[in-house]
């Protein structure tokens, strides 16, 4: 019986073999196996993986996941940033359009007969933009419930003079679609930059990564475009150009470059025009 057994776990299957087998010495009643039993014994045998096979094949997999997952998540990042760039372009536009059936053709509007700016971008939000945009909050002047502290550019450097500093003269507040939005009216009353956060209070805060900002003039140039949507995409990418600015400690010129090639304070100002440019997608040249 103990030989029966063996013979019954471990005979292999051969084409050429018997119909059946059958052990001598009266065995034979008790040991047969069919052809069709020992196919299946035989089938069954080589049906599973070995360890080795499996945490080779595991490997595998493993290395393939470590090269491909980080290429997939940026550009699930860059497809979302661009996807919420767009909403806040287009949503401030439909705003500007509403209000100008309320008040007036932009190129009528003028707010410089204020006394503080704190009072001029208050009244520019309450009557421009919070009836047309919806939001969730407000905040006059802003605050870090509504804005992020810590801005920094594409160099990575933090920015104080266009942001902290200057927060308790701005207004900030977020928006039913998840942005957050950073304002400010120029003293001469006829223009503004309208700086949107695509993912609001989260990280990075960074300019060209999550923070992109717009120009909006009205008077005799009216427009609403990305900050640097007037210059070649060439230019936007070159830390050489030098535009007009109000920070009289850059010396009245700033560098806004998408690049982080750039001593400028503001670089990564001119990355939304570079998308817009580029037909609202992330190339490949693009400074993430």
């Amino acid at each position: 019986m103990i030989l029966c057994k063996f013979m019954k776990e471990n005979f292999k299957y051969n084409k050429q073999s018997a119909p059946t087998l059958t052990l001598p010495h009266g065995g034979g009643k008790n040991c047969l196996m069919s052809n069709a039993n020992l196919a299946i014994r035989e089938r069954a045998y080589y049906k599973a993986f070995t360890l080795a096979e499996v945490l080779i094949t595991l490997g595998v997999i493993g290395v393939v996941s470590a090269l491909t997952m980080p290429a997939l998540i940026q550009n699930y990042q860059k497809q979302a940033t661009v996807t919420q760039l767009k909403k806040a372009y287009s949503e401030f536009a439909q705003a500007i359009q509403k209000a100008e059936v309320e008040h007036g053709l932009m190129e009528t509007w003028n707010f410089k007969d204020f006394e503080t700016s704190n009072e001029r971008n208050k009244y520019f939000g309450e009557n421009y933009i919070f009836p047309y945009i919806k939001t969730v909050k407000t905040c006059i002047p802003t605050s870090n419930e509504c804005w992020a502290n810590d801005i920094k550019n594409l160099d990575g450097n933090k920015l104080t003079d266009y942001f902290t500093n200057n927060m308790p003269q701005m207004v900030s507040f977020v928006t039913a679609s998840g942005y957050t939005v950073y304002y400010w009216l120029h003293g001469t009353g006829i223009g503004m930059w309208y700086v949107v956060d695509v993912n609001g209070l989260k990280a990075p805060n960074k300019l060209g990564r999550d923070i992109f900002a717009f120009t909006v003039n009205w008077g005799a140039d009216k427009k609403f475009i990305p900050a640097g949507a007037n210059y070649t995409r060439e230019e936007i990418l070159s830390s050489e150009i030098k535009v007009p600015s109000e920070d009289k400690n850059a010396g009245g010129l700033q560098q806004y470059a998408c690049t982080k090639d750039n001593s400028g304070s503001m670089s990564g100002a001119f990355c939304g025009a570079l998308i817009m440019h580029d037909g609202w997608k992330i190339e490949k040249d693009y400074p993430w």
